[in-house]
């Protein structure tokens, strides 16, 4: 197989060390799973698009014997709680959260 075979190629599934919820405002709870090597150099990934969530696919992207992969589901979407709250969400929370 050549390099940019391998360039595209998922790691093997793997199941979260931990999982659990962050409150990051009065109302508002992030969740967040970690994976791979808990003393491994951090990264974070955060799904795109609205009303999903990170999934086992996500996980899959990175080398996880070296990463310490912590994925987040966006407030108000996904597993975060509550789901489709956006009364208190404003442009700049959007995009830091």
């Amino acid at each position: 197989m050549s390099q940019s075979d391998n360039k595209h190629q998922l790691y093997p599934e793997i199941e979260p060390y931990h999982t659990g919820y962050m409150q990051v405002s009065d109302i508002h709870q992030v969740f967040f799973e970690q994976v791979g090597n808990p003393n491994g150099s951090p990264i974070l990934f955060v799904h795109g698009g609205g009303g999903i969530s990170c999934n086992a696919r996500d996980r899959r992207f990175f080398d996880p014997t070296h990463y310490r992969i912590i994925l987040l589901d966006r407030r108000g979407l996904g597993r975060s709680k509550p789901f489709g709250e956006i009364q208190t969400i404003s442009l700049n929370v959007i995009l830091l959260t």
